[in-house]
């Protein structure tokens, strides 16, 4: 505001306008959380930020029409039940962490996670490059039209994980495949499943550079102030709407 306008602007002011800006969208943030609801499928991500000096989690809940964010203390089940309620029963696409496999057994897990570690490992021994050509070809054999069965790739993968157990320096990436063995396969045969994580994790990226810039949230009122924001402006933009547009209607 300074640079542009050269006018000077406190924190507090700050605070009061984009508060009661948040204020008017409860509605539309409330929409959102019951769409999301009613998904056939929801990726789910998370990551650090610090609210007050203190460790707080930024989540993103995504669709291919919805995202969600929550700041909470918490990277627990209970974060996932209160957006998507205990009973969840579509398809919850994520990474390995325990919060997921403990809320529902109905996952997929995130195939670029897994080829990017196998790509590291294979840059590090000489005995994961094998390994890391064959998942490719294992992923790219169950995304074609007419794929194996997933009894079939579960267990050419199962195969994998037996022979990445031979190698100490693979046991590690040998259990984590071992332990989403019936998970990389679900999005098999279900159009409305995404075989990666990436959508929630670009959700987290807009929101992360936006971390960098502030460092840190000086209280948990702007928790709200960000959540309810950007959950509508990038929901907007997933709608191909205008924000800006949309934003004056919802103000007037």
């Amino acid at each position: 505001m300074k640079r542009q306008f050269n006018l000077n602007v406190s924190s507090a002011t700050v605070l009061d306008i984009t508060k009661r800006v948040s204020d008017k969208l409860d509605k539309e943030y409330s929409r959102i959380k019951d769409s999301l609801r009613k998904s056939k499928s929801i990726n789910i991500d998370e990551t650090g930020i610090r609210v007050d000096g203190l460790n707080f989690h930024l989540w993103a809940f995504t669709t291919k029409e919805d995202t969600l964010y929550l700041i909470r203390k918490s990277r627990g089940r209970g974060v996932i039940e209160d957006v998507l309620g205990k009973k969840y029963e579509d398809v919850v696409g994520s990474d390995g962490w325990t919060s997921y496999s403990s809320y529902t057994n109905n996952l997929q897990r995130c195939w670029a996670h897994l080829l990017r570690e196998s790509k590291y490992l294979a840059d590090e021994f000489q005995s994961a490059k094998s390994i890391h050509v064959e998942l490719k070809k294992l992923y790219e054999k169950a995304k074609c039209k007419k794929p194996p069965t997933k009894d079939e790739l579960i267990l050419e993968m199962s195969q994998w994980t037996d022979y990445a157990d031979c190698f100490t320096e693979l046991r590690k990436f040998s259990v984590k495949m071992k332990h989403g063995l019936v998970h990389w396969f679900t999005f098999v045969g279900n159009k409305d499943v995404e075989p990666t994580n990436n959508s929630a994790e670009w959700a987290l990226r807009v929101l992360i550079v936006q971390r960098k810039i502030m460092g840190t949230l000086r209280n948990e009122k702007g928790t709200t102030i960000m959540e309810w924001i950007n959950s509508c402006i990038m929901t907007w933009k997933l709608k191909g709407l205008n924000p800006f547009t949309v934003l004056k209607a919802q103000l007037r």
